[in-house]
């Protein structure tokens, strides 16, 4: 873990006066105020006691504070404490001690230059609590050198209100003073890579087609241009879901899905048995139908045979009465002899009994056949009565399948293909954006070839490509934490003279002031977060003056100038997630949410407490 450390006390006393104070803490702390409440004084001190040879503005509530104390400490928990004369510029003092301790603790001077005192000065005090010692940086193109100082790590983590706004690069201090630029971009490069090594070997100079080269980075201007623009418009019908959000859903509509496909499979084993008792059943009943028919015919039958053995035996019964002249066997006319063939034919067989007899036999298969009747019907009956409520059970089980079951089958199916075009589309957006980065490698390449006969200490403190690429990402993070309007990819221009993020293939500079700050502040975010990540030099703490007020009342208004207030209302709930391992100052006069205020650091001029300065 590298060694860094954090601000925790500011300090402004005089003779006469009542102390100004403010307690930092690590993480976040936001001090809003309206103008002329001091908070860019407090910008000014804290500059001043870490090494600036200016000192803080001769404002009429400083009047009679002539001291000034920085209280700082370390990853280690060493507490020191700074000080230096307000009114003139002076050299420092220090103690390891607190604040309260200063005046009755032994204390070293230190000298307010780089290089001066035989090492005793502000600067590499500050160096020697990061662990940086003797780190040398390149400034022109005769290789001369100079020792890095705390004031090249200050201009790239101490951004005033006027700076924040700059068209030019956070890595400059000003966009012409082009001797400084290879001094300024050697120091950012420090913090990027650690790397010491300047001895880069000089390329051979080679002819330049300057119209082939040009016409070669417009087609890929162009075509970042174009990819941007099909990433914006494969962004606009994205789901507001994560990948990870889109594919756990995706895995929740599958097993659904299948519970659905085992439901379906179940009641289909269901209704196939059902299905068949039924066509059973019916078949029985249709069957059972034939037999009645039939069983209908022959009751008819025998009740015919009835009436006819009924008939008889009343024939016989009415013969019986008449007197008989003619014989009724053999038709002759009756007489003594045919009286003696009737009663010989009665001794054999009677003709009445015989009728009866059958009769019986008859009304005997007639009972049978009227049970088997009633029998066959009621089975009949039941069996209906079974269909019908089979047939409501299929029903049932159809009614399932049709209304619910395969409706939600084909709903799953039809999220899920939803589903899976959203992650189709975040696979485009993805594969526009490495088209994006290769292209700017590709550009690279190009400007080198164009700059071929560029100065030699421009090209020993290029950086490479992946390493700004790996620090845009940072940046591009914040950015989207803060909502940035229209935010596609995040890439860096390192062409020496831009030196500077490209947002969504537009130039920093190229926004109006409230995106410049905000850009200015994600570049400033990025890098603290990039070398604690990467565990890379860095005081461990930034201090940005009015990221997000870059319109005052006495400034002409104009188009852009302000922050919009999504990307304000982000970037505020996007402090909430700052880690304790590292400390963020913030000076601005924009009042976060209550749910910010209570998790970081807040303090608000205005009521009792009206300013920087005791009332």
């Amino acid at each position: 873990m590298r060694n860094r450390f954090y601000l925790e006390k500011l300090v402004i006393t005089g003779i006469g006066v009542q102390d100004a104070q403010l307690i930092f803490q690590p993480g976040v702390n936001l001090i809003v105020g309206s103008s002329d409440t001091g908070k860019s004084y407090i910008y000014q001190c804290i500059d001043y006691l870490l090494g600036s040879e200016t000192c803080p503005k001769d404002i009429p509530e400083s009047r009679g504070y002539s001291e000034a104390y920085l209280q700082i400490k370390t990853a280690d928990k060493r507490t020191f404490t700074i000080f230096r004369k307000l009114k003139e510029i002076s050299n420092g003092y220090v103690t390891e001690t607190v604040y309260e301790k200063f005046k009755t603790s032994q204390k070293r001077e230190l000298g307010q230059k780089n290089g001066t005192r035989n090492g005793e000065n502000i600067s590499e005090f500050l160096l020697d609590l990061m662990g940086v010692r003797d780190v040398r940086l390149k400034m022109n193109a005769n290789n001369k050198t100079r020792l890095l100082s705390f004031r090249d790590i200050a201009r790239l983590t101490l951004i005033d209100e006027t700076r924040v706004i700059t068209e030019g690069s956070p890595v400059y201090t000003a966009m012409s003073n082009y001797y400084e630029f290879t001094v300024e971009k050697s120091a950012f490069r420090y913090l990027l890579t650690e790397n010491l090594d300047n001895e880069l070997i000089e390329k051979e100079e080679k002819k330049i087609y300057e119209s082939r080269i040009k016409g070669k980075m417009e087609l890929i201007k162009s075509m970042v241009n174009s990819k941007n623009e099909l990433i914006e418009e494969v962004q606009k019908s994205l789901s507001s879901l994560s990948s990870e959000e889109i594919n756990s859903q995706i895995v929740n509509l599958l097993d659904k899905l299948k519970v659905s496909t085992a439901r379906i499979g179940e009641l289909t084993t269901i209704r196939e048995p059902l299905f068949k008792e039924i066509q059973k059943l019916k078949s029985s009943v249709l069957q059972s139908n034939e037999l009645l028919k039939r069983f209908y015919l022959l009751k008819d039958h025998y009740s015919n045979d009835l009436e006819r053995l009924n008939f008889i035996l009343e024939g016989n019964y009415l013969f019986e009465q008449l007197i008989a002249k003619d014989c009724p066997v053999c038709g002759t006319h009756m007489d003594a002899e045919h009286l003696e063939c009737l009663a010989q034919n009665d001794e054999n067989e009677s003709i009445s009994e015989s009728v009866r007899i059958e009769g019986q036999k008859i009304e005997l298969k007639l009972k049978d056949l009227s049970e088997t009747i009633l029998s066959t019907e009621q089975d009949s009956k039941e069996s209906k009565q079974k269909i019908h409520q089979l047939e409501l059970e299929l029903s049932a089980l159809n009614d399932e399948l049709q209304l619910e079951l395969l409706p939600l089958q084909e709903n799953f199916q039809s999220e899920i293909a939803q589903l899976m075009k959203y992650n189709k589309s975040e696979q485009e957006i993805i594969s526009a954006k490495n088209d994006i980065t290769k292209l700017f490698l590709e550009k690279e390449l190009l400007d080198k070839e164009l700059e071929s006969k560029a100065k030699p200490e421009e090209a020993k403190v290029e950086l490479q490509y992946s390493v700004l690429k790996a620090f845009a990402n940072h940046a591009e993070m914040f950015l989207r934490n803060w909502d940035f309007l229209g935010l596609t990819t995040v890439e860096f221009n390192s062409h020496h003279r831009v030196f500077d993020l490209n947002i969504s293939g537009r130039a920093r500079n190229s926004h109006g002031k409230g995106v410049r700050a905000i850009s200015y502040s994600a570049f400033t975010f990025g890098l603290l977060d990039y070398c604690i990540e990467k565990s890379r030099p860095h005081s461990g703490f930034i201090l940005i003056d009015s990221p997000l007020t870059t319109y005052h009342k006495n400034q002409k208004r104009e188009e852009g100038d302000e922050v919009e207030i999504n990307m304000q209302d982000s970037f505020f709930q996007d402090l909430k997630n700052v880690k304790s391992d590292r400390q963020i100052i913030i000076l601005d006069n924009k009042i976060p949410p209550n749910d910010v205020i209570s998790s970081i650091n807040y303090i608000q001029f205005g009521g009792l407490r009206k300013g920087f300065f005791p009332s």
